[in-house]
């Protein structure tokens, strides 16, 4: 089902479509209803709407969900896709169309072609316990814990654990196809708190914003100017595992070293060094740490030493280490 119609609350009815390549006379609709948002979420758009699947966006499968009025674009829903497990965002109806049902409309929409793929697992990430985290849980998503404002919805409860099962893994150029897997894995209930210190995770959280706030260091900039970033995949291309080397947003990315970062599933910590011993560390390159931190054995191996520390660094009281090659 691409296309059909629903009734609003005061009667009107509207048009709901499901596009994967906007045609071109469809382009500016989508921008203006769109255009509040800045400049990451716009150049993503931009690669999108430019290159299509050919662009950097390649392997990740990008659709829109769009409601109209007597042709006029009032409302949307994006979702990115990767082999059945997605990220749903850009939730937005324009204010002249609000309080009249068009956004539950529109997400039964979504499910219903999603359930229709057999789709296995969406995610999202919105205020916890606002009015659209309200309405998400009423269509069956359900709070991720330990990351308020995560939701996930699944028909089945053991998805999320079942993707780690593959028997083996492989590293990866991280590629926008890692998207809606490496967001899993962030999410994961972990003990580790710095989990990719050079795109601003700790503790558990959604990559949904931070793969797109960095887009321009990990795709945009020169070769000798961007940031790394690998993904240990498994046999179906999940992410089980997460290695870079980005510029350190923690000295306004000024500082000539980098950070190197490794976060990987329970699974294959055994593996660990094995994959990121492959990794060209440059001199100077730094590494954020707990003493709880099971990538510490990996550091040292890898010819990063321990050069400071600060107790109770962390809001939870956790000592920060820092190791330095």
């Amino acid at each position: 089902m691409t296309s059909t119609t629903a009734r609003l609350r005061d009667g009107k009815e509207i048009t709901l479509r499901l596009i994967q390549d906007p045609p071109s006379d469809l382009i500016p609709q989508i921008h203006h209803l769109l255009h509040h948002k800045p400049s990451p979420y716009s150049s993503h758009f931009d690669d999108f709407f430019e290159n299509s699947h050919e662009g950097i966006i390649e392997g990740l499968e990008w659709r829109f969900h769009l409601a109209f009025h007597e042709g006029v674009c009032i409302g949307n829903i994006c979702t990115w896709e990767f082999q059945g497990i997605g990220i749903l965002g850009h939730v937005y109806t324009h204010p002249d169309w609000r309080q009249l049902g068009l956004a539950n409309h529109l997400l039964r929409f979504q499910e219903q072609d999603f359930a229709r793929r057999t789709g296995h697992l969406m995610a999202l990430n919105t205020g916890y316990q606002s009015m659209p985290y309200q309405i998400y849980l009423k269509h069956g998503y359900e709070g991720v814990p330990g990351a308020p404002g995560a939701m996930l919805k699944s028909e089945n409860p053991g998805f999320w654990e079942e993707i780690y099962q593959a028997p083996t893994v492989q590293i990866a150029p991280l590629q926008w196809r890692h998207w809606p897997t490496a967001n899993l894995l962030f999410l994961l209930e972990d003990p580790v708190l710095i989990r990719a210190a050079g795109i601003r995770i700790y503790g558990q959280g959604s990559v949904e914003g931070p793969f797109i706030f960095n887009r321009r260091q990990l795709w945009g900039l020169d070769a000798d100017y961007r940031g790394q970033a690998w993904i240990l995949e498994t046999s179906g291309g999940n992410a089980a595992g997460w290695i870079s080397l980005m510029w350190d947003p923690n000295w306004g990315y000024r500082d000539p070293h980098r950070v190197f970062d490794l976060f990987v599933h329970p699974n294959w910590r055994a593996e660990a060094h094995a994959f990121a011993a492959t990794i060209d560390i440059p001199a100077g390159t730094r590494s954020y740490s707990t003493p709880e931190d099971p990538k510490n054995e990996v550091l040292e191996k890898l010819g990063l030493s321990l050069r400071g520390s600060i107790p109770s660094f962390f809001p939870g009281g956790q000592t920060l280490l820092v190791f330095q090659s």
